[in-house]
């Protein structure tokens, strides 16, 4: 499917992050610059697709229900969309990646839409972060654990850094998502390895060593996991 323009149909809030002139034109170094215009034309190829990045993270915050704050983003993103969504629903947000690249863009995006405030941009690794037990009111992760090598592991540290009562979000591609993600990648002729992702044995048996209660819903694109923490890990069986 051929790309209408440079930024792409829908792309156009990206171009505008590289094109504009004054303070995040100057912040955006060549390789942010090249992330954010990369990001434009997925964006677009997958809105013509009829995977909305915006509605499907939307779709993730009504299938959480109520969450408090701070919460924890897993995974930023060049877009920055699951941390917006959430600063836009009035949360104050950490979000990690372990890229400064994507990091820059995803900042200079929510600089353009005023969250800036509300957010708090780190890089980090999500399978070994440096935060205390127990440090936000829930932490979310939407389309990071089929990219990453250690996805019980990005669980784990996902629930253990939740407070008990706080709410655990873990989204990820199912089967339609996923050859959606391929076939548009492949148009591209972008490189995006997928991990092998065992619900299962990488999700579910790791959020209740934890001591997470879940449900699990799914959505036209992913299948949404929604925890809740009962416990501390301490009192977790490891059997």
């Amino acid at each position: 499917m051929p790309i209408r323009s440079e930024c792409g149909s829908g792309g156009e809030e990206a171009c505008a992050l590289v094109k504009r002139k004054g303070e995040d034109e100057t912040r955006l170094n060549a390789a942010a610059r090249a992330e954010a215009m990369r990001h434009a034309q997925s964006f677009a190829l997958f809105k013509a697709f009829g995977y909305d990045m915006d509605a499907v993270r939307w779709g993730v915050m009504r299938a959480a229900g109520k969450i408090g704050e701070p919460v924890l983003d897993v995974g930023t993103g060049p877009g920055g969309r699951m941390a917006c969504v959430l600063a836009s629903s009035g949360l104050r947000v950490t979000t990690i990646d372990v890229s400064d690249v994507v990091r820059d863009v995803a900042r200079a995006r929510a600089r353009e839409r005023g969250f800036l405030e509300r957010i708090e941009f780190l890089v980090m690794d999500a399978g070994a972060m440096s935060f205390d037990d127990g440090t936000f009111a829930a932490a979310v992760g939407v389309n990071i654990l089929h990219d990453v090598e250690r996805a019980a592991r990005v669980v784990e540290e996902m629930a253990r850094v939740t407070r008990t009562g706080g709410r655990v979000v873990v989204a990820d591609l199912n089967p339609k998502g996923r050859v959606l993600v391929d076939r548009v990648h492949q148009i591209l002729s972008h490189v995006h390895p997928a991990g092998p992702l065992d619900w299962r044995r990488d999700v579910e048996r790791r959020l209740e060593k934890r001591g997470v209660a879940w449900k699990r819903l799914e959505t036209e694109w992913l299948t949404v996991i929604v925890g809740t923490k009962r416990r501390t890990a301490a009192r977790v069986s490891h059997a």
